[in-house]
């Protein structure tokens, strides 16, 4: 999805600790921003923004102190996307 919406093809490195990680700058949340249709969008395809929300700016991983449990990360100085994601994951 990353790609379709931004033109630019991620890439994808694993790290010493087992996990893939993309490096873009941030690249597709600030075309979203940018455009004022985050809002909407994000409601109206609550799971596609939020899986390229963490594709482009977090991470989810297995917890592995607790059997079926997971963490979710996401990387961003901006409150709007934080309050944002909150909300789209509390539905």
């Amino acid at each position: 999805m990353y790609e379709k919406i931004t033109g630019v093809k991620p890439k994808i490195t694993l790290d010493k600790e087992g996990f893939y990680n993309t490096r873009e700058n941030g690249a597709f949340l600030k075309t979203m921003w940018k455009t004022g249709a985050v809002e909407g969008l994000a409601h109206i395809y609550l799971r596609q923004f939020l899986q390229g929300l963490f594709d482009s700016e977090g991470s989810i991983s297995p917890n592995i102190s607790r059997f079926s449990s997971y963490t979710l990360e996401i990387w961003t100085a901006n409150n709007e996307v934080l309050n944002l994601a909150m909300t789209l994951l509390k539905k």
